[in-house]
């Protein structure tokens, strides 16, 4: 089995034991449930690699910064902020 195709299983396993847990939880299609896990993973390790800065994070992803913010805040990535 391939990593992708662990990574799959993975997540896919997750998210049914999540729907098992939360009748109210809403069936989504995998597909975009894996495809925001690999989005996710991009930006933490883009982030890492650049120190966390986030103009030279949303250069190497080819995103703008505001979209870059937007997708931290939507997959809940932590960030220290030091702007004060």
């Amino acid at each position: 089995m391939s990593h992708i195709e662990k990574f799959i299983y993975a997540t896919a396993e997750a998210r049914y034991e999540n729907a098992r847990k939360d009748p109210t939880d809403q069936p989504r299609f995998t597909l975009s449930i894996v495809t925001e896990e690999v989005e996710r993973g991009l930006i933490e390790a883009t982030l890492a690699y650049t120190g966390f800065h986030l103009t030279n994070t949303a250069e190497v992803l080819g995103i703008s910064s505001a979209t870059l913010k937007a997708k931290i805040k939507k997959y809940g990535i932590f960030m220290l902020d030091f702007s004060s």
